[in-house]
């Protein structure tokens, strides 16, 4: 899919080196579940995703602009209205519109090709900055954990919104 100034794809074993890169990375990793750093596991991880895409289970979804991969994303817990999105993560680019471009780009695959109701996710109670995103994004809080907030982001909000990031972001 080529959308919003990017071209995003479901990953595959040749994306491995990347993932565990940008994954691993200290400052990128932060509130996203620890990595292993053996690329022979991630191959091996993603050869049993792949599993679970082909039974419409999970799908994970690379990010790039000209052939470079900038970030990841995925959509898991699939159940009948709604789904998680989430393990979204980027490289800084230079054109940080391309980020917001990305989170609009799973929504989209999220309502509009998969046709779910809502996104619920979590985020980690000290991503200040993601929290404030996905506020913005019109999400709901709905509960809190000992180190996540919890969020319902609906197809209706979500479009609402949509049309501002486009507008202000310039997609």
């Amino acid at each position: 899919m080529n959308k919003y100034g990017i071209h995003c794809r479901l990953v595959n074993e040749s994306d491995s080196g990347f993932i565990v890169r940008l994954r691993a990375d200290e400052k990128r990793g932060r509130y996203i579940h620890h990595t292993d750093q053996d690329i022979d596991k991630q191959i091996l991880w993603i050869r049993d995703y792949k599993e679970r895409e082909a039974r419409g289970e999970e799908y994970y979804f690379i990010y790039d602009i000209n052939g470079v991969p900038f970030g990841v994303n995925r959509i898991y817990s699939i159940e009948d209205n709604h789904c998680t999105e989430g393990s979204w993560v980027c490289l800084p680019i230079e054109d940080s519109s391309k980020v917001i471009a990305s989170s609009l780009i799973i929504r989209d695959i999220i309502f509009e090709s998969l046709g779910f109701d809502y996104d619920v996710f979590d985020v980690r109670l000290d991503n200040k900055k993601v929290r404030t995103f996905h506020r913005i994004s019109g999400a709901k809080l709905i509960g809190k954990t000992e180190i996540d907030a919890l969020y319902k982001l609906s197809k209706e909000d979500y479009f609402i919104n949509r049309e501002w990031f486009i507008k202000t972001y310039g997609l």
